[in-house]
Order: C-alpha cells, then sequence, then structure tokens
C-alpha cells in the first residue's frame, strides 16, 4: 500500500512537471506593427499588437504614454482549424498621436508574463501647410512626388492626401494621369487613414500612394486628381419640409512637373536597370555541391530590385558550360509592392548534366545596374567558380566483383608429413594441372561477362536519367499550355509554345511562332498563324483557347513519337 501511494505521487510531480514544460514551452509570440513607417507629427496612426496564441494576462499599455497619446482602442480574435489542429491570433489595435518627432522607439508591452517584441517609427516634424486661402476650406488636396529629377524608368513614389473636416457622401478621388509623356504608374497597396492638426483645425486624411516610371526623359507633368463627393447640411428649413439637400464640392490638386534624366553617361552598353537596390544569389539542388558525369544538378539564380518592376529584370548572362547538357524552366517574375515602393524579383532555374569528366569553370554573371539612392554604377556579381566533375564511379564504389586470385595447389607427399607448396610444376599432376587452368579461365571468362554487364547498365541508366528530365520537362510545359488555353491567356501561351518547341526539336529550337507552324501539321499551324495575329493586331477580338488546345493536343502526337500502347494503362499527355 505504501508503495503504492509513492507511485501516485511520483507520477503526479512528472504529470504537473511536463504541465509547467508544456505551458513554457507554449508561450505567446506578441508582435507589433504600424499601418505607416512613417508619420508626421499631430497625425494619428494604427498600432497593431498581435498574439499568435492565449496570452497569459491582459495588456498594460503604460510604458506607450511616455512618447504616445492614445486615441482609442479595440480588440478582435479569430480561431481556425486546419487538418484538426486548432489556431488562434488576438488583436488589440490602438489609434496613437505620437508627442515628438524623431525615430520614435515603440516599447515592449507585458501582457502578464508574456511580452510583445520592441519597434520603433519614424515621426517627422509635420507637413507644409495649406495656404491661408486653404485654411479656411472643409476639403482640400496635397500631393508630393519624390524624387523630381529621376532617371528615365526609375521609381517615383507620388502621394495623394485628401483632407477632410467635414462629412460626405458619394465621394470619389480620381486617378493620376500623365500628359506630355508615357509612363507605366502602379497603385501601392489600400488607402491609409489617420489625423492631423493644420492651424487649429482638425482634418480626417485619406492617403493614397503610387508608383510612376517614366519611359522617356525629358519634362514630363503629373495631372491633377480630382475630389468629387457631397457634404451634408446640418441645419434643417422649416420651408423645406424634406430635409435640406446635400452640397456637391468638387476640389482638384496641383500638377506636379518630373525632369527625367536620361541613361547615365557612365552606365555600359547594355540593359539599363536603375533602383535603389539590388542583389543577385544563388542557390544548387544539392549541398555539399558535387559534380558527376549524368548526374543532374538544379541551379537557381535569383535577382531582386528594390525600387522596379519584374517586367525590368531581362534574361541574366549565359552560363553554362559548352560541355553541359542544360535544361532551362521558365523564368518566374514577382511584383511586390508597400508603401515604400516595389520590389522585383526574377527567378530562374537550370538543371545541368556533365557529360564528361575534367576540370570546369562556370564563369562569373555580372548585372550592370544604376543606383538612383547614390547615382553611381553598381554591379550584382556570382563570382566564377571552378568545379570538377568526378567519372563514372570505379569497382570499389559500384560493388563490381574483383578479379579471383588463384592459390597453387598443395602437394601431399604423405600422410604423415605436413603439406608443402610444390615449387615445381614439372612434378604436378597433369590432370589437376588442366583442372586448375580450366577453373581459371572460367572463373576469369565469368568475371569480365560481370564487368561488360555493369558498363551497359551504367550506360542506359546515364541514358535514362536525361530522358526522364527531358520527359518531365516537356510534361510541365504541356500542362503550361493547357493551362495558358484554358484560361484564354495569349501571352502566356505564346512563351508555352515556344518552351514546347525547345523541347520537341531541342537540336535546333524554333526562335518565333511562324517557325513553329513551319513545322507542324496544317490545321495546327493555322491555329498559330491566328494566335500570332491577334497578339499583334490592335482590333482585339474575343479568342477561343478550347478550340487550340484540341487541335494542338492531336497535333502534338502527330509532331512527337508514336503512340506506344500499354496494357491497362492511360498514355501520359505528351503522347495523346
Amino acid at each position: 500500500m505504501v508503495n503504492m501511494n509513492i507511485r501516485k505521487t511520483i507520477l503526479l510531480i512528472l504529470s504537473l512537471t511536463l504541465s509547467l514544460i508544456s505551458v513554457s514551452a507554449l508561450a505567446a509570440t506578441i508582435t507589433v506593427t504600424t499601418d505607416r513607417s512613417s508619420v508626421g507629427l499631430n497625425e494619428s496612426f494604427a498600432m497593431v499588437f498581435e498574439s499568435s496564441g492565449s496570452v497569459d494576462d491582459d495588456p498594460d499599455f503604460s510604458p506607450l504614454n511616455k512618447d504616445f497619446q492614445i486615441l482609442s482602442r479595440s480588440t478582435s480574435s479569430n480561431m481556425s482549424i486546419v487538418n484538426g489542429k486548432i489556431s488562434s491570433t488576438k488583436k488589440w489595435q490602438l489609434s496613437v498621436l505620437a508627442r515628438r518627432a524623431g525615430n520614435i522607439p515603440i516599447p515592449p508591452v507585458s501582457f502578464g508574463s508574456d511580452r510583445s517584441q520592441a519597434s520603433s517609427i519614424n515621426v517627422s516634424k509635420g507637413r507644409t501647410s495649406p495656404s491661408k486661402s486653404k485654411i479656411s476650406q472643409d476639403i482640400f488636396i496635397e500631393v508630393e512626388a519624390e524624387p523630381l529629377s529621376p532617371y528615365v524608368q526609375s521609381e517615383v513614389i507620388y502621394t495623394v492626401r485628401l483632407f477632410l473636416s467635414v462629412a460626405t457622401s458619394n465621394a470619389s478621388l480620381s486617378e493620376p494621369g500623365i500628359s506630355g509623356a508615357n509612363a507605366v504608374i502602379e497603385r501601392l497597396g489600400e488607402d491609409s487613414n489617420f489625423q492631423t492638426n493644420r492651424n487649429g483645425r482638425r482634418y480626417n486624411v485619406v492617403e493614397r500612394r503610387y508608383a510612376i516610371y517614366p519611359q522617356v526623359s525629358g519634362s514630363m507633368t503629373i495631372e491633377p486628381v480630382m475630389f468629387q463627393g457631397q457634404i451634408n447640411r446640418n441645419a434643417f428649413s422649416r420651408f423645406d419640409p424634406f430635409g435640406p439637400q446635400p452640397k456637391t464640392l468638387v476640389e482638384r490638386s496641383q500638377p506636379i512637373t518630373l525632369e527625367v534624366q536620361s541613361v547615365a553617361k557612365q552606365f555600359p552598353s547594355g540593359h539599363w536597370i536603375p533602383a535603389k537596390k539590388l542583389a543577385l544569389t544563388e542557390s544548387w539542388s544539392q549541398d555539399p555541391l558535387q559534380f558527376q558525369v549524368g548526374e543532374p544538378l538544379t541551379r537557381t539564380l535569383t535577382l531582386v530590385a528594390e525600387g522596379q518592376t519584374a517586367s525590368q529584370l531581362l534574361e541574366l548572362p549565359e552560363w553554362v558550360p559548352d560541355t553541359f547538357k542544360q535544361y532551362p524552366d521558365q523564368a518566374v517574375l514577382n511584383d511586390s509592392k508597400s508603401d515604400k515602393g516595389i520590389t522585383a524579383t526574377r527567378q530562374e532555374k537550370v538543371a545541368i548534366i556533365p557529360n564528361q569528366a575534367g576540370e570546369f569553370v562556370l564563369p562569373e554573371i555580372s548585372v550592370p545596374w544604376w543606383n538612383t539612392i547614390t547615382n553611381t554604377l553598381e554591379y550584382a556579381r556570382i563570382p566564377e567558380r571552378k568545379i570538377t566533375v568526378a567519372p563514372l564511379s570505379n569497382n570499389s564504389a559500384t560493388g563490381l566483383p574483383a578479379m579471383p586470385t588463384l592459390e597453387a595447389p598443395v602437394n601431399v607427399a604423405d600422410e604423415n608429413s605436413d603439406p608443402v607448396l610444390d615449387t615445381n610444376t614439372e612434378n604436378a599432376p597433369v590432370s589437376t594441372s588442366i583442372f586448375w587452368q580450366t577453373l581459371s579461365g572460367g572463373l576469369a571468362l565469368a568475371w569480365l561477362l560481370t564487368l561488360l554487364l555493369w558498363w551497359r547498365s551504367r550506360r542506359e541508366t546515364n541514358t535514362e536519367i536525361v530522358q526522364d528530365h527531358k520527359s518531365i520537362r516537356l510534361k510541365q510545359v504541356l500542362k503550361e499550355v493547357e493551362e495558358a488555353c484554358k484560361a484564354n491567356q495569349t501571352n502566356e501561351l505564346k512563351q508555352a509554345l515556344l518552351l514546347w518547341g525547345q523541347c520537341t526539336w531541342s537540336d535546333s529550337p524554333p526562335t518565333s511562332l511562324g517557325e513553329i507552324g513551319k513545322r507542324t501539321p496544317s490545321e495546327l499551324a493555322e491555329k498559330i498563324e491566328l494566335l500570332n495575329n491577334y497578339l499583334y493586331s490592335k482590333k482585339k477580338e474575343s479568342w477561343d483557347g478550347d478550340s487550340f488546345w484540341q487541335v494542338f493536343k492531336i497535333s502534338h502526337a502527330l509532331t512527337g513519337e508514336k503512340i506506344k500502347e500499354q496494357a491497362g494503362e492511360l498514355e501520359p499527355l505528351h503522347r495523346l
């Protein structure tokens, strides 16, 4: 009985210990974010605390009072169940005003034993006050552009702020336009809302940002944006039984003129890339990196440019040696937007297969770009890499049987004597000599046959690796063709067809849709000609992607290998 009580006590202690460990491991992670990276003094902004799990207690926001005035607060919770796993988040959103200018730290906030992460926000001394004629107005618009003298194809951040001191309805704000030049305009995220004081009057502010990329040098004007809305009157008239009629108001911003600089003279001949920051990185499919004849490896190159769009980042320089087979994937382009601008990413993947052993050099990859912050020429580089390609595995590595070693026969002179080696072959019996010669020859022949079979098996394996890689690549391309057809995406279909042409005619790949049409059956050639006309026609009509896919699917089988029937199996897509 005593032992039983002791055992129960030990189990209870272990259970409590494990509970404490699990509670410690599940401590909540609390992050803090703001809706804008920088604000002006006397402008309200949102400060959001978010917990990834249950917190220990209610938050204590008193440490914020030193540098911030809390105007309002709200909370929200969210719970989700994914694959039977329950996760919950909780947010505390504060509307605050900074008490001073500068880079203001946001101190950690205690949630019982849990604490939020530290952060900071940049607070400027304030925006330029409106003119005296606008101070008395209920609504006005401010605009600004940075920089005012950009380089051609570089990024300009255009900011629109709508100031409101009265309630409005049926309101709209127009998009910016460009006069006298060509430019690309991209809106940056959602609108920001905050409050500010101007000359003793309080305004609600709606802030909207754009990224503008001038395409030609010279003078360029950003046209005014226009606000249109109705102001509700507060007073009722006894002569108007239906109440006051709303007042319609139209307000316009001032135009902004940009002086766009041409390509810098110091920039070398080639593709012009003006950016705030640019980086080029690499990664490999194998670590540590080892090269062997017939073994595929994939190299991934990633180019990231701040202040650019992905369409401005062209194909990277060639780097694959002539003695390597290469199988490039289609480049992946992406644009990431924030209130600071656009960050573009271009990712290229190439599978390479060495076809001979030896020492090789992967050349340096260098991309010149113009730093718009420092106005200097810079290069993003990946240095050259010296590599060693190992030959096919030797006997020991592959488990190939070794050549048998034969020992001389033992001559027994007498039952009572010790065995000794007979070094005089003339004294060996003839039958024994013939036996050992036959056995030696048979074993040698078996070893040679084993070596021949291993060599053929290794050669077939290397061929299968290349063929499997080609087959996988072709399946991916055919899937892209089908998806582009079903989505009626003609530009994507053109790129997918060019990749299909590279896979189908790898020895002499076509470089245009016209070349592909010349190598395909007449029915598909007609469809490709219609696609080509559609892409370059100014008058856009409807495009039937499903019809194209049905013709392509049949024509692809005629262009490729013969169909091989397999009992009980469906042919893969690239053979249909």
